[in-house]
């Protein structure tokens, strides 16, 4: 890759966050740290690793003509407290139309998403519905919001029974310094 530790033009050092959590799923499974909640629908957040060889990643998807689908992908909790700079970072990869992922942040998840105060992240995500495979980076979310709180990051998941995508994440990582 690209070596940028060379000063910027300002002359300002790059320093990369230290990474406070990741999971990339290795194990299969999402263990304590994750929680799942089915909203609506039959189907579930669950991980995988087909297509993957021994990479696993989390999936969601739900078939066509099936009733509509909400479910919910929630960290556990992070503590932002004495951070000055915070970010979350994963990949994506999307197959078949449907509804984008929604990524969101959350300082006080009641245990339902319903009652949560969310707060929607701008993260990219793949728009290639087209093909599995074409991981995109989501580049580092700001949680400058979150400073000095614990946090919790959130994927969403909506589909109708016309519109059903698949969704997969990976290299799930949460960053402060």
């Amino acid at each position: 890759g690209a070596d940028l530790d060379d000063p910027r033009c300002d002359g300002s050092i790059y320093v990369p966050l230290a990474v406070l959590y990741k999971d990339d799923f290795a194990a299969g499974g999402f263990g304590s740290d994750w929680t799942t909640v089915k909203v609506a629908g039959t189907q579930v957040w669950n991980t995988s690793n087909q297509g993957n060889g021994t990479n696993y990643y989390a999936v969601m998807s739900a078939p066509l003509n099936n009733p509509a689908n909400e479910d919910w992908l929630i960290s556990k909790t992070v503590s932002l407290v004495g951070k000055t700079k915070a970010a979350v970072s994963f990949t994506s990869d999307v197959r078949y139309g449907g509804n984008a992922l929604q990524v969101y942040a959350t300082e006080n998840y009641t245990g339902n998403p319903a009652t949560t105060t969310w707060v929607l992240l701008p993260a990219a995500l793949d728009t290639n519905n087209a093909a599995f495979g074409d991981w995109v980076s989501s580049g580092n979310v700001d949680l400058s919001a979150f400073l000095g709180k614990n946090v919790r990051i959130a994927f969403k998941y909506t589909s109708t029974s016309s519109a059903a995508a698949t969704w997969e994440i990976d290299d799930f990582k949460i960053k402060g310094q």
